[in-house]
């Protein structure tokens, strides 16, 4: 985990602070409450992250991202904890009522 706490959204002085080029690999999960928060402010500099072969499981909500720029996924598999049901899921031969004539 990668974080800078400070003061300067209150007033204080962040100064020359980058976060560029983070790199993650191979990464497993089977519980989290989500898989990324990025929340950079202006003056803040956060670019280059990089997810390869990661696999989230369970993940409870939506990812937070406000300010930040390129962010680039490979080989990265997220599951959230409550599946739903897709719209353009084919129904399985089961899933159909069965017709009597």
């Amino acid at each position: 985990m990668l974080a800078k706490k400070d003061s300067a959204v209150c007033g204080g002085i962040l100064e020359n602070v980058f976060a560029r080029n983070v790199q993650m690999d191979n990464i497993t999960g089977s519980s989290a409450p989500y898989v990324m928060y990025i929340v950079g402010f202006p003056g803040l500099v956060i670019d280059g992250i990089k997810f390869f072969n990661c696999v989230f499981k369970g993940v409870e909500g939506t990812e937070v991202v406000a300010s930040s720029g390129s962010i680039e996924f490979r080989n990265v598999f997220i599951e959230p904890k409550n599946k739903t049901a897709s719209l353009a899921r084919v129904p399985s031969p089961s899933d159909q009522p069965e017709m009597r004539l």
